[in-house]
């Protein structure tokens, strides 16, 4: 059994604790995901790629592919090629 409520639960708290703590945000919005609430994890992915330190091909995949997941396909194509 997959518990996304307690893994999101942890994540959020880690934030609280420590709001520069963005594999977390990364956490939260991968755990959304997996819930298929994808327009929920676009956003945090959008604003961890902001962020210099994440601004990463794991993130740019990892929004392409919540793009790919939500029929975005445009937006999708155009962040694979980041």
């Amino acid at each position: 059994m997959k518990e996304y409520d307690k893994a999101q639960a942890s994540f959020q708290a880690a934030e609280k604790i420590n709001p520069k703590m963005l594999l977390a945000r990364k956490r939260t919005a991968d755990t959304l995901v997996a819930q298929q609430k994808i327009p929920q994890a676009i956003p945090i992915y959008k604003d961890l790629l902001t962020r210099a330190r994440f601004e990463t091909p794991e993130v740019y995949d990892a929004l392409g592919s919540a793009y790919q997941l939500n029929n975005q396909l445009d937006l999708a194509e155009k962040t694979f090629q980041t």
